[in-house]
C-alpha cells in the first residue's frame, strides 16, 4: 500500500471524518451551508477526491479563521469588562 493510499484510509476511517463521508445534512449541521460555501459530495473517482482533499482543508482553514475572530472578540470583550 502506497504512503498516500494509507494516508487517505487513515483520514477516511478517522472517526471525525463523518462529514467528509456523506454530504452534510442541514439539519444535522443548521449553519453548515452559510459558512461553507463549497461543500464536497460524494466522490466516485481518485481526482473528484482529491480536489474534495483539497476543499476539506480550504474549508478548515475557512471555520478556523471564523472561530479564531470569536475568539479573539471574546478575549477583547473580557479585557473591557475586566
Amino acid at each position: 500500500m502506497t504512503t498516500i493510499v494509507a494516508l487517505l484510509q487513515m483520514m477516511n476511517e478517522h472517526p471525525d471524518a463523518w462529514p467528509f463521508r456523506e454530504p452534510v445534512d442541514s439539519r444535522d449541521v443548521p449553519d453548515y451551508y452559510d459558512v461553507i460555501k463549497d461543500p464536497m459530495g460524494k466522490c466516485p473517482k481518485i481526482l473528484v477526491f482529491c480536489i474534495h482533499c483539497n476543499l476539506i482543508f480550504q474549508n478548515f482553514i475557512q471555520i478556523k479563521f471564523i472561530f479564531l475572530k470569536f475568539v479573539f472578540l471574546l478575549q477583547r470583550k473580557n479585557q473591557m469588562h475586566n
